[in-house]
Protein backbone atom coordinates (compact mmCIF):
# COMPACT_ATOMS: atom_id res chain seq x y z
CA UNK A 1 0.00 0.00 0.00
CA UNK A 2 1.34 3.46 -0.96
CA UNK A 3 1.67 5.67 2.12
CA UNK A 4 2.76 8.89 0.41
CA UNK A 5 1.90 10.39 -2.97
CA UNK A 6 3.81 13.47 -4.12
CA UNK A 7 2.65 15.81 -6.88
CA UNK A 8 5.38 17.96 -8.44
CA UNK A 9 4.12 21.28 -9.80
CA UNK A 10 6.54 22.99 -12.19
CA UNK A 11 6.98 25.11 -15.31
CA UNK A 12 7.48 23.39 -18.67
CA UNK A 13 11.09 24.57 -18.81
CA UNK A 14 11.74 22.66 -15.58
CA UNK A 15 10.27 19.37 -16.83
CA UNK A 16 13.67 17.66 -16.97
CA UNK A 17 14.40 18.71 -13.39
CA UNK A 18 10.96 17.47 -12.29
CA UNK A 19 11.49 14.06 -13.93
CA UNK A 20 14.91 13.70 -12.33
CA UNK A 21 13.56 14.76 -8.94
CA UNK A 22 10.82 12.13 -9.25
CA UNK A 23 13.46 9.49 -9.91
CA UNK A 24 15.59 10.59 -6.94
CA UNK A 25 12.66 10.64 -4.51
CA UNK A 26 11.32 7.25 -5.57
CA UNK A 27 14.78 5.70 -5.33
CA UNK A 28 15.07 6.88 -1.73
CA UNK A 29 12.14 4.55 -0.99
CA UNK A 30 13.66 1.48 -2.68
CA UNK A 31 10.86 -0.98 -1.95
CA UNK A 32 8.65 1.03 -4.30
CA UNK A 33 5.45 0.34 -2.38
CA UNK A 34 5.39 3.30 0.00
CA UNK A 35 6.06 6.32 -2.22
CA UNK A 36 4.68 7.46 -5.57
CA UNK A 37 5.55 10.67 -7.39
CA UNK A 38 3.37 12.28 -10.08
CA UNK A 39 4.54 14.68 -12.78
CA UNK A 40 2.39 15.95 -15.65
CA UNK A 41 4.82 14.58 -18.24
CA UNK A 42 3.28 11.16 -17.57
CA UNK A 43 -0.14 12.12 -18.91
CA UNK A 44 -0.82 9.84 -21.86
CA UNK A 45 -1.87 11.16 -25.27
CA UNK A 46 -5.62 11.60 -25.61
CA UNK A 47 -6.21 11.53 -21.85
CA UNK A 48 -8.20 14.31 -20.19
CA UNK A 49 -5.26 16.17 -18.68
CA UNK A 50 -7.35 18.28 -16.30
CA UNK A 51 -9.07 15.24 -14.80
CA UNK A 52 -5.66 13.52 -14.53
CA UNK A 53 -4.24 16.47 -12.59
CA UNK A 54 -7.32 16.74 -10.38
CA UNK A 55 -7.30 12.99 -9.62
CA UNK A 56 -3.65 12.93 -8.60
CA UNK A 57 -3.94 16.13 -6.60
CA UNK A 58 -6.69 14.45 -4.55
CA UNK A 59 -4.51 11.36 -4.05
CA UNK A 60 -1.38 13.25 -3.06
CA UNK A 61 -0.18 13.99 0.45
CA UNK A 62 2.45 16.50 -0.61
CA UNK A 63 2.64 19.08 -3.38
CA UNK A 64 6.15 20.19 -4.28
CA UNK A 65 6.36 23.46 -6.20
CA UNK A 66 9.63 23.99 -8.07
CA UNK A 67 9.90 27.82 -8.06
CA UNK A 68 12.92 28.69 -10.17
CA UNK A 69 12.38 32.14 -11.70
CA UNK A 70 10.34 34.95 -10.12
CA UNK A 71 10.04 36.78 -13.46
CA UNK A 72 7.95 33.95 -14.98
CA UNK A 73 4.17 33.74 -14.95
CA UNK A 74 3.25 31.22 -12.20
CA UNK A 75 -0.52 31.57 -12.49
CA UNK A 76 -1.12 27.91 -13.41
CA UNK A 77 1.16 26.53 -10.69
CA UNK A 78 -0.60 28.76 -8.15
CA UNK A 79 -3.89 27.36 -9.43
CA UNK A 80 -2.61 23.80 -8.90
CA UNK A 81 -1.51 24.68 -5.36
CA UNK A 82 -4.89 26.27 -4.63
CA UNK A 83 -6.77 23.30 -6.08
CA UNK A 84 -4.63 20.90 -4.04
CA UNK A 85 -5.43 22.83 -0.87
CA UNK A 86 -9.18 22.93 -1.63
CA UNK A 87 -9.42 19.24 -2.54
CA UNK A 88 -7.43 17.81 0.36
CA UNK A 89 -7.35 17.74 4.13
CA UNK A 90 -5.04 20.52 5.29
CA UNK A 91 -4.22 18.69 8.51
CA UNK A 92 -2.33 15.86 6.81
CA UNK A 93 -1.41 17.49 3.49
CA UNK A 94 1.45 19.87 2.82
CA UNK A 95 2.47 22.36 0.13
CA UNK A 96 6.23 22.84 0.04
CA UNK A 97 7.82 25.45 -2.24
CA UNK A 98 11.41 24.66 -3.18
CA UNK A 99 12.69 28.01 -4.39
CA UNK A 100 15.95 28.95 -6.06
CA UNK A 101 14.98 32.64 -5.88
CA UNK A 102 15.27 34.98 -2.91
CA UNK A 103 11.50 35.32 -2.64
CA UNK A 104 8.67 32.80 -2.69
CA UNK A 105 5.44 33.51 -4.62
CA UNK A 106 3.09 35.84 -2.74
CA UNK A 107 0.23 33.28 -2.26
CA UNK A 108 2.64 30.85 -0.52
CA UNK A 109 4.63 33.27 1.62
CA UNK A 110 2.75 32.20 4.75
CA UNK A 111 4.07 28.65 4.32
CA UNK A 112 7.58 27.60 5.28
CA UNK A 113 9.57 27.09 2.08
CA UNK A 114 12.75 25.22 1.28
CA UNK A 115 15.62 27.09 -0.32
CA UNK A 116 17.40 25.34 -3.17
CA UNK A 117 20.52 25.11 -1.02
CA UNK A 118 22.19 21.84 -0.18
CA UNK A 119 21.73 22.16 3.60
CA UNK A 120 18.02 23.04 3.30
CA UNK A 121 17.32 20.27 0.77
CA UNK A 122 19.11 17.76 2.99
CA UNK A 123 16.98 18.75 6.00
CA UNK A 124 13.82 18.43 3.90
CA UNK A 125 14.80 14.93 2.73
CA UNK A 126 15.44 13.88 6.32
CA UNK A 127 12.05 15.24 7.41
CA UNK A 128 10.36 13.43 4.51
CA UNK A 129 12.08 10.03 4.66
CA UNK A 130 13.42 9.66 8.19
CA UNK A 131 11.00 11.74 10.23
CA UNK A 132 7.26 11.22 10.61
CA UNK A 133 5.96 14.65 11.62
CA UNK A 134 5.95 16.32 8.18
CA UNK A 135 3.14 14.13 6.84
CA UNK A 136 1.89 12.72 10.17
CA UNK A 137 3.03 9.15 9.38
CA UNK A 138 2.97 6.22 11.81
CA UNK A 139 6.46 5.16 10.77
CA UNK A 140 9.28 6.63 8.69
CA UNK A 141 9.25 6.09 4.93
CA UNK A 142 12.88 5.03 4.74
CA UNK A 143 14.29 4.38 8.23
CA UNK A 144 17.39 2.78 6.67
CA UNK A 145 18.56 6.25 5.62
CA UNK A 146 19.19 7.16 9.25
CA UNK A 147 22.33 5.01 9.11
CA UNK A 148 23.16 6.15 5.58
CA UNK A 149 23.14 9.91 5.86
CA UNK A 150 25.85 10.14 3.20
CA UNK A 151 23.20 8.99 0.69
CA UNK A 152 20.88 11.80 1.81
CA UNK A 153 23.69 14.34 1.45
CA UNK A 154 24.54 13.10 -2.03
CA UNK A 155 20.91 13.24 -3.18
CA UNK A 156 20.53 16.72 -1.68
CA UNK A 157 23.52 17.84 -3.70
CA UNK A 158 22.02 16.40 -6.89
CA UNK A 159 18.65 18.11 -6.30
CA UNK A 160 20.34 21.42 -5.55
CA UNK A 161 22.24 21.27 -8.84
CA UNK A 162 18.98 20.50 -10.64
CA UNK A 163 17.15 23.52 -9.26
CA UNK A 164 19.87 26.05 -8.64
CA UNK A 165 19.87 28.62 -11.39
CA UNK A 166 23.07 30.41 -12.19
CA UNK A 167 22.30 34.11 -12.25
CA UNK A 168 22.36 35.58 -15.71
CA UNK A 169 25.32 37.90 -16.07
CA UNK A 170 24.08 41.22 -17.36
CA UNK A 171 26.25 43.93 -18.82
CA UNK A 172 25.11 47.24 -20.26
CA UNK A 173 27.02 49.35 -22.74
CA UNK A 174 25.12 52.52 -21.82
CA UNK A 175 23.85 54.33 -18.76
CA UNK A 176 20.68 52.67 -17.53
CA UNK A 177 17.95 53.20 -14.96
CA UNK A 178 15.37 50.55 -14.06
CA UNK A 179 11.98 51.72 -12.74
CA UNK A 180 9.73 49.17 -11.02
CA UNK A 181 6.07 50.09 -10.58
CA UNK A 182 4.02 47.83 -8.30
CA UNK A 183 0.67 48.96 -9.76
CA UNK A 184 1.03 50.13 -13.41
CA UNK A 185 -2.53 51.48 -13.30
CA UNK A 186 -1.20 54.40 -11.24
CA UNK A 187 0.94 55.64 -14.15
CA UNK A 188 -0.60 58.60 -15.98
CA UNK A 189 0.43 60.51 -19.08
CA UNK A 190 2.13 63.10 -16.87
CA UNK A 191 3.09 61.21 -13.74
CA UNK A 192 5.16 58.24 -12.64
CA UNK A 193 4.03 56.96 -9.20
CA UNK A 194 6.15 58.53 -6.42
CA UNK A 195 6.62 55.14 -4.71
CA UNK A 196 8.05 53.48 -7.83
CA UNK A 197 11.54 52.14 -7.21
CA UNK A 198 14.35 53.37 -9.46
CA UNK A 199 17.52 51.28 -9.50
CA UNK A 200 20.94 51.90 -11.00
CA UNK A 201 24.28 50.36 -10.07
CA UNK A 202 26.20 52.80 -12.23
CA UNK A 203 28.06 55.91 -11.12
CA UNK A 204 26.46 57.99 -13.89
CA UNK A 205 23.37 58.44 -11.71
CA UNK A 206 25.53 60.62 -9.47
CA UNK A 207 26.40 62.98 -12.32
CA UNK A 208 22.76 63.17 -13.45
CA UNK A 209 20.86 63.39 -10.19
CA UNK A 210 23.50 63.92 -7.49
CA UNK A 211 22.64 60.50 -5.98
CA UNK A 212 24.69 57.47 -5.06
CA UNK A 213 24.15 54.26 -7.08
CA UNK A 214 21.48 52.04 -5.55
CA UNK A 215 17.69 52.02 -5.13
CA UNK A 216 15.68 55.21 -4.82
CA UNK A 217 12.00 56.09 -4.70
CA UNK A 218 10.98 57.84 -7.90
CA UNK A 219 9.88 60.93 -5.98
CA UNK A 220 13.54 61.40 -4.94
CA UNK A 221 14.78 61.06 -8.52
CA UNK A 222 12.14 63.47 -9.80
CA UNK A 223 12.84 66.02 -7.07
CA UNK A 224 16.53 66.09 -7.99
CA UNK A 225 15.78 66.17 -11.72
CA UNK A 226 13.47 69.15 -11.36
CA UNK A 227 16.31 71.20 -9.87
CA UNK A 228 17.52 71.47 -13.46
CA UNK A 229 15.77 73.68 -16.00
CA UNK A 230 15.68 70.69 -18.35
CA UNK A 231 12.45 68.91 -17.27
CA UNK A 232 10.46 68.03 -20.40
CA UNK A 233 11.97 64.53 -20.49
CA UNK A 234 10.11 63.67 -17.28
CA UNK A 235 6.74 64.19 -18.98
CA UNK A 236 7.86 62.33 -22.09
CA UNK A 237 9.08 59.35 -20.04
CA UNK A 238 5.82 59.23 -18.08
CA UNK A 239 3.82 59.26 -21.30
CA UNK A 240 5.99 56.49 -22.79
CA UNK A 241 5.47 54.31 -19.71
CA UNK A 242 1.74 55.06 -19.76
CA UNK A 243 1.45 54.03 -23.41
CA UNK A 244 3.40 50.84 -22.64
CA UNK A 245 0.85 49.85 -19.99
CA UNK A 246 -1.94 50.34 -22.54
CA UNK A 247 -0.24 48.21 -25.18
CA UNK A 248 0.29 51.20 -27.44
CA UNK A 249 3.32 52.14 -29.50
CA UNK A 250 5.91 53.98 -27.41
CA UNK A 251 7.01 57.28 -28.91
CA UNK A 252 10.71 58.00 -29.27
CA UNK A 253 12.04 60.55 -26.80
CA UNK A 254 12.78 64.04 -28.07
CA UNK A 255 13.73 65.95 -24.92
CA UNK A 256 17.17 65.62 -23.38
CA UNK A 257 18.62 66.09 -19.92
CA UNK A 258 21.77 68.06 -19.06
CA UNK A 259 24.14 66.31 -16.66
CA UNK A 260 24.69 68.04 -13.32
CA UNK A 261 28.46 67.66 -13.19
CA UNK A 262 29.53 67.63 -16.83
CA UNK A 263 28.40 69.43 -19.95
CA UNK A 264 26.85 66.35 -21.52
CA UNK A 265 23.36 66.04 -22.84
CA UNK A 266 21.52 62.72 -22.38
CA UNK A 267 18.41 61.45 -24.14
CA UNK A 268 16.34 58.97 -22.06
CA UNK A 269 14.88 56.10 -24.09
CA UNK A 270 12.43 53.50 -22.78
CA UNK A 271 13.82 50.44 -24.55
CA UNK A 272 12.15 47.58 -22.67
CA UNK A 273 9.30 46.93 -20.24
CA UNK A 274 8.55 43.61 -18.52
CA UNK A 275 5.36 42.53 -16.76
CA UNK A 276 5.98 40.35 -13.72
CA UNK A 277 3.77 37.52 -12.50
CA UNK A 278 2.48 39.66 -9.61
CA UNK A 279 1.21 42.34 -12.01
CA UNK A 280 4.03 44.81 -11.39
CA UNK A 281 6.05 46.18 -14.31
CA UNK A 282 9.76 46.87 -14.75
CA UNK A 283 10.64 49.69 -17.13
CA UNK A 284 14.20 49.85 -18.47
CA UNK A 285 15.46 53.26 -19.49
CA UNK A 286 18.70 53.96 -21.32
CA UNK A 287 20.33 57.40 -21.07
CA UNK A 288 22.54 57.80 -24.10
CA UNK A 289 24.65 60.84 -24.80
CA UNK A 290 23.23 63.02 -27.53
CA UNK A 291 26.16 63.85 -29.83
CA UNK A 292 24.14 64.48 -32.98
CA UNK A 293 25.08 68.16 -32.88
CA UNK A 294 28.83 67.63 -32.92
CA UNK A 295 30.79 68.65 -36.03
CA UNK A 296 33.98 66.99 -37.23
CA UNK A 297 36.44 68.72 -39.57
CA UNK A 298 33.99 71.59 -40.09
CA UNK A 299 35.28 75.20 -39.98
CA UNK A 300 34.34 76.90 -36.72
CA UNK A 301 32.44 79.74 -38.39
CA UNK A 302 30.40 77.33 -40.50
CA UNK A 303 29.57 75.17 -37.48
CA UNK A 304 28.51 78.21 -35.46
CA UNK A 305 26.26 79.40 -38.29
CA UNK A 306 24.61 76.00 -38.70
CA UNK A 307 23.93 75.73 -34.97
CA UNK A 308 22.46 79.25 -34.90
CA UNK A 309 20.18 78.47 -37.84
CA UNK A 310 19.06 75.20 -36.28
CA UNK A 311 18.19 76.92 -33.02
CA UNK A 312 16.35 79.68 -34.87
CA UNK A 313 14.31 77.07 -36.74
CA UNK A 314 13.55 75.31 -33.45
CA UNK A 315 12.33 78.58 -31.95
CA UNK A 316 10.05 79.12 -34.88
CA UNK A 317 8.60 75.62 -35.20
CA UNK A 318 8.69 74.48 -31.56
CA UNK A 319 7.65 77.73 -29.89
CA UNK A 320 6.29 80.48 -32.13
CA UNK A 321 4.15 78.56 -34.62
CA UNK A 322 2.46 76.05 -32.28
CA UNK A 323 1.95 78.38 -29.32
CA UNK A 324 0.48 81.27 -31.30
CA UNK A 325 -2.26 78.82 -32.25
CA UNK A 326 -2.48 77.43 -28.74
CA UNK A 327 -2.89 80.88 -27.18
CA UNK A 328 -6.00 81.39 -29.28
CA UNK A 329 -7.62 78.30 -27.77
CA UNK A 330 -6.96 79.23 -24.12
CA UNK A 331 -10.23 80.06 -22.37
CA UNK A 332 -9.20 80.42 -18.72
CA UNK A 333 -6.43 82.10 -16.78
CA UNK A 334 -5.14 78.71 -15.67
CA UNK A 335 -4.84 77.52 -19.28
CA UNK A 336 -2.90 80.70 -20.12
CA UNK A 337 -0.55 80.16 -17.17
CA UNK A 338 0.05 76.53 -18.12
CA UNK A 339 0.75 77.56 -21.72
CA UNK A 340 3.23 80.20 -20.58
CA UNK A 341 4.97 77.63 -18.39
CA UNK A 342 5.27 75.27 -21.37
CA UNK A 343 6.76 78.07 -23.48
CA UNK A 344 9.30 78.87 -20.77
CA UNK A 345 10.35 75.23 -20.63
CA UNK A 346 10.61 75.03 -24.43
CA UNK A 347 12.74 78.17 -24.60
CA UNK A 348 14.89 76.92 -21.73
CA UNK A 349 15.41 73.65 -23.58
CA UNK A 350 16.53 75.45 -26.74
CA UNK A 351 18.71 77.88 -24.79
CA UNK A 352 20.46 75.03 -22.98
CA UNK A 353 20.91 73.16 -26.25
CA UNK A 354 22.51 76.28 -27.72
CA UNK A 355 24.79 76.62 -24.72
CA UNK A 356 26.12 73.08 -24.80
CA UNK A 357 26.66 73.33 -28.56
CA UNK A 358 29.05 76.23 -28.10
CA UNK A 359 26.87 79.29 -28.65
CA UNK A 360 28.21 80.95 -25.50
CA UNK A 361 30.03 83.91 -27.01
CA UNK A 362 27.70 86.61 -28.32
CA UNK A 363 30.54 88.55 -29.99
CA UNK A 364 31.70 85.45 -31.85
CA UNK A 365 28.18 84.84 -33.16
CA UNK A 366 27.88 88.49 -34.28
CA UNK A 367 31.21 88.29 -36.11
CA UNK A 368 30.13 85.14 -37.92
CA UNK A 369 26.80 86.66 -38.95
CA UNK A 370 28.44 89.88 -40.14
CA UNK A 371 30.91 88.31 -42.59
CA UNK A 372 30.06 89.06 -46.22
CA UNK A 373 29.75 85.46 -47.29
CA UNK A 374 27.50 84.58 -44.39
CA UNK A 375 25.29 87.61 -45.01
CA UNK A 376 24.73 86.44 -48.59
CA UNK A 377 23.93 82.88 -47.47
CA UNK A 378 21.69 84.13 -44.67
CA UNK A 379 19.82 86.43 -47.08
CA UNK A 380 19.18 83.56 -49.49
CA UNK A 381 18.08 81.39 -46.58
CA UNK A 382 15.65 84.08 -45.39
CA UNK A 383 14.20 84.53 -48.88
CA UNK A 384 13.78 80.78 -49.17
CA UNK A 385 11.88 80.63 -45.87
CA UNK A 386 9.63 83.53 -46.81
CA UNK A 387 8.85 81.95 -50.17
CA UNK A 388 7.99 78.59 -48.62
CA UNK A 389 5.81 80.34 -46.02
CA UNK A 390 3.87 82.27 -48.65
CA UNK A 391 3.51 79.12 -50.70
Amino acid sequence: MVDVNIFISHKNKDSVAAEKLKEILENLSPTGDRLKVFVSEHIEGGENWFKWIQKHLVESNLLLLLYTDSSDDWEWCMYEAGLFTDLTDGNTKRVVCIHSTDERPEPLKHLQGVRAEESDIEKFLKDLFIGTNLLKLDEALSPWLEKNLDVVSKRAQEITLLLKRKKLEKNYSGNHLFIEVSDPREITKKKIPPDAIATSDQAFIWSLFDLQPGKWRWEVIEREARKNQYQLWLDELAESMYRATKGKKVHQARATYLSRTEMKNYRPVLYRFDKNSDGSMLFKVLFYEDTSWQFVNVPEQTATLVIALVMAMRMRHEVLTPYIKKFKTCKTELELQNTCTEIQQKISTIATASYIRGLTDEDMLKNVLMTKRVRIVFKKFTISIESSTKG
